[in-house]
């Protein structure tokens, strides 16, 4: 152990004092366990790249610093401790406030407090670049294990810049003033969902550039102010479906809600509601965006409730007969096939190449069974012969450029010459289908191109 002693400032440094069965004491006038009693005068005291097994620290008079120090079981520190800093120290267990930069906590249990200062766990300052979602903190504290269990926070929360791997709970919580969870990262290592279960922020809330590895879940969780998801990722889902709201919520730049995995753990009522606080601050791009991702969410849950019937009725595979005499049954694949339908023409309104796609192959298509069709059928051997013999004759290029040209007439809802007549005279039913459905996907084509402006 080196030690030095800055008389001007009052500063005792302490180094290199790694014996973990020193376990220094602090109370009001004293200083045991630990031979420092020259120093007793010392206003700072600074421990530099020390181990200890405990440290107990009972006094607010003196200012600590721990740098680069490792404390291996029990730290206790008074309630309202702010002259006690710690810069990239790796602790085992906090139970109260503290005043931390960088390093590391194995455990940060608050259970059954009531804080009546500010409460930082890291006052870090988020990066400028908004796209840096790997690492939007010059510094963050590594927490392996959350526990947060009915605590009352009276001023300013902030848990920012923390990469916290597994929450164990966060329940029954009054934050009373602001809180920010920004810049952090939640549940990596958690085998469930992320919860916040019993909840109230008062005031303002902040979730920016943060990233939730598994599924958000908030329940009973009452919102009285503005809350921010600016710049989060949510990589498997959402749930705000039990949600009390007074105010907006900011998901602008949000990603991962788009996500196979997301549209799979997120209800459409939670699409519903990112959707609605999206049109009241006038975006109608991520309106109609959230608003495909609520019709899509429907049509998973539209399949969850078909499984739910056949289990229901304990049957392995629906038939024809089942359909027709179950009217819940009927009903749901009804809804299922039109969802469908809203979905790959278009994306529910909000893909205009997907429509143009769908405009093209029509048109193709219809075209092709037209030229089946007129030479006797489709199973017919003289058709395919005709066909063989018009490509030698014309070559192919000149045949694919006849055949590209007939193709985009049969494009046309409007278009009309003696072949599309007698197209019609020949299959009525097929023509008149054809015409249904290319009116469909002009009308979804149309709605497509200005989503941008109107939903």
């Amino acid at each position: 152990m080196k030690t030095f002693f800055d008389n001007t400032t009052k500063t005792l440094t302490i180094t290199e004092c790694n014996d973990p069965t020193i376990n220094p004491i602090f109370d009001e006038d004293t200083v045991l366990n630990i031979i420092l009693d020259k120093y007793i005068e010392s206003v700072k005291l600074i421990f530099e790249d020390c181990t200890f097994n405990q440290i107990n620290i009972l006094t607010t008079k003196k200012e600590f610093i721990f740098q680069d120090c490792t404390i291996k079981s029990t730290l206790k520190l008074p309630d309202f401790n702010k002259n006690i800093y710690f810069e990239n120290c790796h602790l085992n267990k906090i139970t109260s406030y503290i005043k931390m930069h960088g390093g590391s906590i194995k455990k940060l249990h608050l259970v059954n407090r009531h804080f009546k200062e500010k409460f930082y766990i890291n006052e870090d300052e988020l990066r400028q670049d908004s796209n840096n979602y790997q690492d939007p903190c010059i510094k963050s504290i590594v927490i392996h294990e959350l526990i947060i269990n009915k605590v009352s926070f009276e001023k300013t929360f902030k848990l920012s810049c923390c990469i916290i791997k597994s929450i164990l709970q966060i329940e029954k919580v009054n934050f009373k003033s602001n809180a920010y969870f920004s810049g952090c990262s939640f549940g990596k290592e958690n085998t469930h969902e992320i919860l916040f279960k019993g909840i109230t922020f008062q005031e303002l809330s902040f979730f920016n550039k943060t990233t939730f590895y598994k599924k958000l879940i908030f329940r009973k969780v009452t919102f009285g102010n503005l809350v921010s998801f600016l710049d989060s990722n949510f990589s498997a889902g959402l749930n705000l479906d039990d949600v009390t709201r007074k105010k907006e919520m900011n998901f602008a730049r949000s990603q991962g809600l788009e996500s196979d995995i997301s549209l799979q753990n997120t209800t459409k009522e939670t699409y519903r509601i990112i959707k609605y606080n999206f049109n009241k601050l006038k975006n109608q791009i991520d309106t109609n965006k959230f608003h495909a991702l609520e019709l899509t969410a429907n049509l998973n849950e539209i399949q969850t409730s078909r499984k739910n019937i056949i289990k229901k009725h304990n049957i392995k595979e629906p038939t024809w007969l089942f359909g027709l005499i179950n009217n819940e049954y009927r009903q749901n694949l009804s809804d299922n096939i039109i969802q469908r339908i809203h979905k790959s023409s278009s994306n529910f309104g909000t893909s205009w190449t997907k429509a143009l796609r769908n405009i093209i192959i029509v048109g193709f298509t219809t075209y092709i069974l037209f030229v089946l069709v007129s030479n006797g059928g489709i199973l017919n051997k003289i058709t395919y012969a005709n066909i063989l013999y018009k490509v030698q004759s014309y070559g192919f290029f000149e045949s694919l450029a006849k055949f590209t040209h007939e193709g985009i007439k049969f494009m046309s809802l409007f278009y009309s010459n003696d072949t599309i007549k007698y197209f019609f005279e020949k299959s009525p039913i097929i023509f008149l289908l054809h015409k249904g459905f290319l009116g469909y996907l002009y009308y979804q084509f149309i709605v497509a191109v200005r989503k941008d402006t109107k939903k």
